[in-house]
């Protein structure tokens, strides 16, 4: 399976970073308190795909941009997912599962799945909002929150 998540160079959009919590009466800092952040935050996206026998190498994308199909494509797909899949899954013992991100099953992305003898799950088959079953959700989530903490 694969993602992709957006990571703020400050730790911004981490969920441990969103609220700070004191007793009244408790001194805090100024710069805590009232902490000043910009409306839209400098950040990256990553990619990778996760399987029980490793990930891939991760595709780096600037803020502001989108993926989409002919990126994803050349990146994500051609580049690096077709790597991972030659190295830890030479066996063909796998399937690909993507997310339901439109850039995942453009027509031309189909085509590289097919091309490059992908297995993966059809849009029609493939389920949304089922977090705890992908568990690239929660690597990601976790990657977030170290690089948060330092």
């Amino acid at each position: 399976m694969d993602d992709e998540s957006y990571f703020s160079f400050d730790g911004s959009n981490t969920a441990n970073n969103k609220h700070f919590y004191y007793n009244e009466g408790e001194n805090v800092d100024p710069a805590v308190h009232f902490k000043r952040h910009k409306k839209f935050q400098s950040k990256v996206l990553v990619w990778l795909a996760i399987s029980s026998r490793g990930h891939s190498s991760a595709f780096i994308y600037p803020s502001g941009n989108s993926i989409n199909g002919n990126i994803y494509e050349k990146y994500c797909v051609r580049s690096r997912l077709a790597r991972f899949i030659r190295n830890k899954h030479s066996d063909g013992n796998f399937i690909f599962w993507p997310d339901m991100a439109t850039a995942h099953y453009a027509a031309n992305v189909i085509a590289a799945y097919e091309d490059l003898n992908i297995n993966y799950v059809s849009k029609e088959k493939n389920v949304s909002n089922v977090l705890w079953l992908r568990p690239v959700e929660r690597f990601l989530r976790n990657m977030k929150r170290d690089l948060a903490d330092g």
